[in-house]
C-alpha cells in the first residue's frame, strides 16, 4: 500500500490476519542437527474470524511441510470490539474535536494487544486515543511505537492529557 506511506504496514495489519514467528527453539548443541524444533506464533485475527479460517491459513503457509508439523495450543485470542454508539464514545468524540481543531474521531482496530479485551469480555466498552500535533504524522508515530527509539513530543502528550481530562470530568460529571 505505497499510497499510504508509513501507515501502509499498519493498514495491512488492521485488515488481515497476521502470523508472526516470535520464538524459535531447536537443539542444544552447535554440532548436532536437532530432531525437533518449535516455533511460537503470535496470531492476530480480525473480529469474526473463525478457528477454521486460521487453520486454513496455517495449512497454506506450511504447504508441503504440513504433514510433518504438529500444531498445538490455542490458534488465537478471541478478538473484541467496543461499540461506537455509547455515551462514553460520544464524550471522547467531543473532547477530541475540541482539542484537535474539530477533527473527527476515526474508530480503528488496534494491531497490538491491550488490556481492553478483559473489560470487553465482561461487557464493558474500552477505548483508547491519543492526539498528535501537526509535526507528528501517524505513520511516523506508529514507526516509533514500541521500538528502540519510542517517543512522542511533549505538545502531543499535552493535547492528549487535556482531552483525557475533559473525557473523565465530562463522563463522571
Amino acid at each position: 500500500m505505497p499510497q499510504l506511506g508509513a501507515l501502509g504496514a499498519v493498514a495491512h495489519a488492521t485488515t488481515h490476519t497476521t502470523l508472526a514467528p516470535t520464538v524459535i527453539a531447536g537443539g542444544s548443541k552447535p554440532n548436532v542437527i536437532p530432531g525437533l524444533a518449535e516455533v511460537t506464533l503470535d496470531i492476530r485475527v480480525l473480529p469474526g474470524t473463525r478457528p477454521a479460517d486460521v487453520e486454513a491459513l496455517l495449512a497454506e503457509a506450511l504447504g508441503d511441510l504440513a504433514e510433518d508439523v504438529e500444531v498445538v495450543g490455542d490458534r488465537f485470542g478471541e478478538p473484541s470490539l467496543s461499540p461506537t454508539d455509547t455515551h462514553l464514545f460520544r464524550v471522547i468524540e467531543e473532547a477530541v474535536a475540541r482539542h484537535a481543531g474539530g477533527a473527527p474521531l476515526l474508530p480503528t482496530l488496534g494491531t497490538g494487544g491491550t488490556d481492553g479485551r478483559f473489560y470487553r469480555r465482561r461487557g464493558i466498552p474500552a477505548y483508547g486515543f491519543g492526539l498528535l500535533t501537526s509535526g507528528w504524522d501517524p505513520g511516523t508515530w506508529r514507526g516509533l511505537f514500541h521500538g528502540n527509539d519510542e517517543r512522542v513530543d511533549v505538545a502531543s502528550l499535552g493535547l492528549t492529557t487535556a482531552a483525557l481530562h475533559d473525557v473523565v470530568t465530562t463522563f463522571l460529571g
